[in-house]
Parts: C-alpha cells; structure tokens; sequence
C-alpha cells in the first residue's frame, strides 16, 4: 500500500505488513523534510540500530550507517540527485527486523 505525505512524499511499506495487521511489528514512516529525511516507527519500543540508502535503480549510496538506538532519526539527504530512492532500516524490537521503504527527492 502507498500513501503520499503532505509534502508530495511517496512512502511504501515492503515489509509485507500493512498498518492494522494485529502483527504488533512497527512500521516505518518516512516523510522529507526540506534536505533531510525524518524516519520514525510506530512502535515506542522499536529501536533503529542502523540504515543504508539506495538509488532507485538500487545502486547502493550509503550502507550499514550505525546510529544510535532511537526510534525517530533525521538524516541529511541534500546530496542525493532528485528521483525514487530507497532506505532500508535494520530495526531492533524483541527481534531483529529490516523494513525498506521508498521516498522521492526532488
């Protein structure tokens, strides 16, 4: 499922769980904000540990950027070319989980 955001973003969930699934894993949220890119989950025990970006063709542009344990991070996104992108999250929750989405920079 795809939603647009305000600003025009385009956030698709390829966890293969969409929101009200009764899965209680999180999801991410993805929204641009100006030159950076705000990503949180739903879930308040959720943590991220680390993400990587891609193109939309998937050339890798950064990957396995470690970050501290938090479930809300901004990342400056104002080098990347304008298109469909990619950021794929390595989430810790009892278990450990990744969850891509898709977000266009324009």
């Amino acid at each position: 499922m795809s939603t647009l955001e305000g600003d025009g973003t385009k956030v698709k969930s390829s966890s293969g769980e969409g929101s009200g699934s009764g899965n209680n894993l999180p999801n991410l949220l993805v929204v641009r904000d100006g030159n950076n890119l705000r990503i949180s989950l739903t879930r308040s025990d959720a943590r991220f540990n680390s993400y990587s970006l891609y193109s939309g063709s998937g050339v890798t542009i950064c990957e396995d950027q470690q970050i501290r344990p938090t479930n809300s991070y901004l990342i400056d996104i104002s080098n990347l070319r304008p298109g469909i992108h990619y950021i794929s999250v390595d989430v810790i929750t009892p278990t450990n989980i990744n969850i891509s989405e898709s977000f266009i920079k324009p």
